[in-house]
Parts: structure tokens; C-alpha cells; sequence
């Protein structure tokens, strides 16, 4: 890996990130980084001797959470010793297995032991470090980092092993930088009598972990949908849910696809969609598209093979008829469905005056009874016509996790969150009514339940906010209940005020304590600023401090005054 480049991260969708880009090459300064220091197992140090030969010469820096790493040395070569901060952590079943591996994906277990009731392994030493804070190009990603990743996961999966914990800092590069290496199987599990299913979520980090692992079910497709978050993150530098608790995080990996952002490359957006699919119904029939990909459409992606995404294909009934809307003709049932999407008021005009029946009664039963039991619904329910054409298309649609409404296609609620909150300050009254108009029709809870097909926690928290939207009438609150929206949907808890962002309640109290430090002039000035005449909160203000879970606090103040 000679070249390692650095992409520009899209500002329209991530903004003040700290991220790290690898450098063009990776020299000295890259390596990993030692210091001297005393385990807290006590006792190692400099000299001591690991499994009977391995002679610790310092401490690494960098720490894993579940145990501490050493430099050591045997026979003039250089090793890690990782060394557990707990008894028994090693599953011996897996340590065993990956002792007999030798590939280059995957990073050698050269010994295991103990010091004392802490139990040891020895693993490579990788001068270079691991991938986390580094990105990378498409091109070097397509044909360098993901065919090394993909092979190592085949050759663990074959093994019967499950990683459970694939992530950029669990990813090593060679010390001739030619590919790349899995390493940290800490948590890793072995299948039992051949079941693909673990009931563990032990070590498991939330922002890199598949649905079904919320639930206690743990599947090599899992590793697979981890691959995909770790994708996304060597190009973006950032994960998609950076900014989510991991309570959050269950919620919207259920009820959303991955928002990309508009840099991406279609065919790296495809990939990642495919490995995050959320459904795993459907994983032991390779005939059906609508499962998540595993390693042998990884390897068609890598040759350059278009394929089928999962959850976005078409449901086209083969032989479909040409239909012509707004002077384009569609031959796809998929592409069709998004035009009326598009098309808002002109599909709505299709549908209720039997158009589209008609059309689909010639080769499609199915989707001309959706359609024949909307234009019933019509004619005895006045004024439901919106609600009416919306649940159609997505009936129409089948498969599709994106969001419709009014002529607009959102790939999930985070990304009508993040233009909620990106569009709201600038208080463009079309905008208002548009995101008012998804809360006044209940659009939200719907497209929830019909994703999750349950009752969620995150479902009743949106119908109240549903509820309270429609029962109040002031401009200003209907405003912090758009904030609010913003918040909930988008994950992302940033207040943006006096040209400053606070992430935290403490940030914005220190910053107004400074402010009334250096001028209380100012400060009172400020405070102005968050008060109406009517001595109601800032409406984003108000909205943040209930996102964060500070509603009871505003209560208080209020009764206080």
C-alpha cells in the first residue's frame, strides 16, 4: 500500500469532524507509539518473561479496553504480548483454531499462557498500526483494503470462528504495507454444532453492530454488516451514527438505511447498502436478493459484477408494459414508483382516477388490488387522499426502508433529521410546513411501524411528538417541536447559537459563565437572545435541552419564574 490518499469529506453532511487521513506515505511517525509503564496486573516490566521465552521490553501505548499489549522479544524477533485484565478471557476453543492458521489476513496467535491468573496471548507485531483515523479511496479500497478483509473473513468463518468485533482499530497493516490484517479476536466465538446463531453481546461495539446483534443473535452475516460500517468509515472518516448513544443506534438500524454522503461512489454506496441490509430472513436462499451480501458478492463486487442491492430491487414483474409519466416512459416497477414519488399531485391523479389499476390489472393482480382498495378508501373517507396515495406507493414499492412524502425521497429519518436542523435557522416558511405537514399527517409513527412491524420505544416517542405538534398553534412552538424533530431523527445533539456549537449542557454554562466573566454586558446581552417577550426559551435551545433529556429541568425553571 504505497499510496494511501486522502478523499474530502462533504461538508453538507459532516461538519467540524476530527478526522485523521493517512499520509501519502507511511513512514517513522505513523509507527506505533511506546512508552514505559507498570501493568496493572503488577508485576510486568522491562525483562520480565512471558510463556516461558517472550522478554517484555516496554509497554504499548495504545490499550485495547480488555488488555493491556507489551513489546516483547524471542529469537531476535519482535512480538506483542497481549496481556487480559481479567481471569479466563481467552476461549481456549478459539485460541486453538487460530494458532493453525497461517494467512496473511489474519493475524497469527504464535502462543498462548498466563502470568499469573491473567491469561496471555502472543501476537505479530505491526510496525505501521491499524487502520483507525486513516482513510482511504475508492480505488484503494475496491482493490486493496476489501479483498483482504473479505478473504479473512472466509478463511474465520470457514474455521467455524465469528469476529464479533471487526472494526478499523482491529484492522492491522502489513509491515510491507502490501495488504491488510485482522487482529483482535477477543470476543470472538465459535460456532456451535454448526449454528451460525451465538446468543452472547459481550465486547460488542455498538456503532459497528448489526441489527439481529441487539437481540442477542450473532451470525457470520453480522461480521459481514460490520465490514460494511467499516467501509463507510475508511472513506468518510467518520461512522454513520457518530453521534448516537447505543440506544439510539438499536432504534435507527432497524428503521433506516445508511445515509451517504453525496461523494460516495454509487458503486461503494451499493456495497455498503448490500452489507447493511437489516433483513436476515432470507440468508439461506442465495436465490433471493433480498439478503445481505457475504463473501461471494463481495468478490463479484471486487471483479467489477453489477449485481442486485438488496431492498432495492425493482420487484419488476418480468414482460411489465411501458408507462409514461410526466413524458418519460418507465419499464421498471422500482423506478416507476419513485417517479410518483416525485410526481406527487400528478400520481395522486393517476391513482384516483383508476389509472394505474387499469394499468396494473394487465400483468400485476396484486399491485391493481392496492390500487382498487385506495380509490375505494377515497371515495367514502374524505380528505385522506395524501395518506391514501402514500401507503399505496409503498405497498407498490415492497421492499423500499426510504422515506416518501410530498415529492421527496429521504434514504432514512436521519437524513430528514440532519435537513431539519441544517435548513430550519434559515426560516424558509415553505420548508416549515413541508416538515409541519409529516408531523401533522403522522407520516412519521406510520413509516416506523411499517418498518419495524412493532411497537418500539422510539415509536411512542415520535407519536407524542406527533401529538404535541398538532395540539399546539403558536408559530414559536411549532418551531421547537421542529427542532425537536430534527434532534430525535438525526441523532445529533448539537446546538448552534452565538456562532457556537455545544454538544453538552455543561459546554453551553461554561461558555455563558466565561461570557459573564470577561462582560456582563454581553452576557446579559446573550441571555436576551434566549428569551422571547413572552419569556419563552429560544425554540432550537428548548428543543435541545428536551432531546438531551432535560424536559423536567425546563419545567422547573418555569415554574420558578
Amino acid at each position: 500500500m504505497d499510496e494511501w490518499n486522502s478523499t474530502v469529506l462533504n461538508k453538507e453532511v459532516y461538519t467540524e469532524v476530527n478526522v485523521t487521513a493517512c499520509p501519502s506515505e507511511l513512514n517513522a511517525d505513523n509507527m506505533t507509539v511506546l512508552n514505559d509503564y507498570t501493568s496493572p496486573q503488577g508485576g510486568i516490566v522491562a525483562g520480565t518473561v512471558l510463556c516461558g521465552k517472550y522478554t517484555v521490553s516496554q509497554k504499548m501505548e495504545i490499550s485495547t479496553g480488555e488488555a493491556d499489549l507489551y513489546i516483547c522479544q524471542y529469537d531476535g524477533e519482535t512480538y506483542v504480548a497481549k496481556v487480559y485484565r481479567r481471569a479466563a478471557a481467552i476461549k481456549q476453543e478459539v485460541s486453538d483454531t487460530l494458532k493453525s492458521l497461517d494467512s496473511p489476513y489474519i493475524a497469527r496467535v504464535y502462543e498462548t499462557g498466563s502470568f499469573g491468573e491473567y491469561a496471555v496471548e502472543i501476537l505479530p507485531f505491526y510496525k505501521y498500526g491499524s487502520l483507525q483515523g486513516k482513510r482511504f479511496d475508492f480505488g484503494q479500497l475496491k482493490e486493496k483494503v476489501i479483498p483482504c478483509l473479505n478473504e479473512g473473513l472466509r478463511i474465520l468463518h470457514s474455521k467455524g470462528i465469528l469476529h464479533k468485533d471487526l472494526k478499523p482499530s482491529n484492522i492491522m497493516v502489513s509491515d510491507r504495507q502490501e495488504h491488510v490484517a485482522l487482529i483482535d479476536f477477543g470476543i470472538s466465538s465459535m460456532r456451535e454444532d454448526g449454528n451460525t446463531i451465538v446468543m452472547t453481546r459481550t465486547g460488542m461495539t455498538p456503532e459497528y453492530s448489526a441489527p439481529e446483534t441487539f437481540k442477542n443473535l450473532y451470525l457470520e452475516e453480522s461480521d459481514y454488516y460490520s465490514l460494511g460500517i467499516t467501509i463507510y468509515e475508511l472513506f468518510c472518516g467518520v461512522t454513520p451514527f457518530r453521534h448516537m448513544g447505543p440506544e439510539e443506534i438499536e432504534r435507527y438500524v432497524s428503521v433506516q438505511k445508511i445515509p451517504f454522503p453525496k461523494e460516495m461512489p454509487e458503486e461503494l454506496k451499493d456495497l455498503i447498502s448490500a452489507l447493511t441490509y437489516y433483513d436476515i430472513t432470507n440468508r439461506k436462499t442465495k436465490a433471493n436478493p433480498n439478503r445481505r451480501w457475504g463473501y461471494e458478492e463481495v468478490k463479484r463486487w471486487c471483479a467489477g459484477e453489477k449485481m442486485v442491492v438488496p431492498g432495492e430491487s425493482s420487484g419488476n414483474i418480468k414482460g411489465m408494459p411501458p408507462y409514461t409519466l410526466g413524458q418519460i416512459t418507465y419499464i421498471d416497477k422500482q423506478e416507476l414508483v419513485y417517479a410518483l414519488v416525485e410526481q406527487w399531485e400528478e400520481g395522486k391523479k393517476q391513482l384516483f382516477r383508476g389509472l394505474l389499476s387499469a394499468f396494473f390489472k394487465t400483468f400485476d393482480p396484486q399491485a391493481a388490488g392496492f390500487c382498487l382498495d385506495a380509490e375505494e378508501e377515497a371515495s367514502r373517507l374524505y380528505g385522506k387522499d395524501e395518506i391514501l396515495y402514500w401507503h399505496t406507493l409503498y405497498q407498490l414499492s415492497g421492499t423500499t426502508r426510504e422515506l416518501f412524502w410530498r415529492g421527496r425521497i429521504y434514504s432514512g429519518l436521519p437524513e430528514l433529521g440532519r435537513e431539519i436542523l441544517s435548513k430550519l435557522p434559515a426560516e424558509d416558511i415553505r420548508e416549515r410546513e413541508f416538515w409541519g405537514s409529516i408531523l401533522e399527517n403522522r407520516i412519521l409513527s406510520a413509516y416506523i411501524e411499517r418498518m419495524e412491524g412493532e411497537p418500539s420505544g422510539m415509536l411512542e416517542a415520535v407519536k407524542g411528538l406527533e401529538a404535541a405538534y398538532r395540539s399546539h398553534y403558536k408559530k414559536r412552538d411549532k418551531i421547537m417541536y421542529l427542532y425537536l424533530m430534527g434532534f430525535m431523527l438525526s441523532g445529533e445533539h448539537v446546538l448552534c447559537l452565538a456562532g457556537r456549537r455545544f454538544e453538552t449542557v455543561s459546554q453551553f454554562t461554561g461558555y455563558m459563565k466565561e461570557m459573564m466573566t470577561d462582560s456582563y454586558e454581553n452576557f446579559t446581552g446573550f441571555c436576551h437572545q434566549l428569551l422571547d417577550e413572552e419569556d419563552n426559551p429560544d425554540p432550537q435551545l428548548e428543543g435541545w435541552l428536551i432531546a438531551l433529556g432535560k424536559e423536567a429541568k425546563l419545567e422547573q425553571w418555569r415554574q420558578g419564574r
